[in-house]
């Protein structure tokens, strides 16, 4: 599997997919999490109500999504895939950050609205 990076609010968190067409890809989030000092992340997979809400939302529904699983980060830890994806969702953002994608700029999601 080869993961890109899709969209990204710095910081904050990383949305992104496998690269196949779209009715094939899943879709992963990866968010920012704070506890105290520390800080680490959480990947979580959308399921399919959540990338129904995604395709009908857009970023709006991943600004949510992600500002909930960062503050209930205990809720998600069962779906965590970090320690599976983890060096694939590394190596995406390497990627990104490489080809100047890091910035504030809003990155518009490949969804097309029917």
């Amino acid at each position: 599997m080869s993961l890109q990076v899709i969209d990204h609010r710095p910081s904050a968190w990383f949305l992104l997919h496998e690269g196949k067409p779209q009715e094939e890809n899943d879709y992963y989030l990866d968010v920012n999490c704070n506890e105290g000092p520390a800080g680490f992340s959480l990947l979580v997979k959308l399921s399919a109500a959540e990338y129904a809400e995604y395709h009908g939302l857009g970023r709006v529904f991943i600004d949510y999504f992600a500002a909930r699983i960062s503050y209930w980060w205990r809720d998600y830890t069962e779906r965590d895939l970090g320690s599976t994806l983890g060096a694939e969702v590394s190596d995406a953002v390497a990627r990104f950050r490489g080809r100047g994608a890091d910035s504030d700029e809003k990155n518009p999601p490949p969804l097309e609205r029917d």
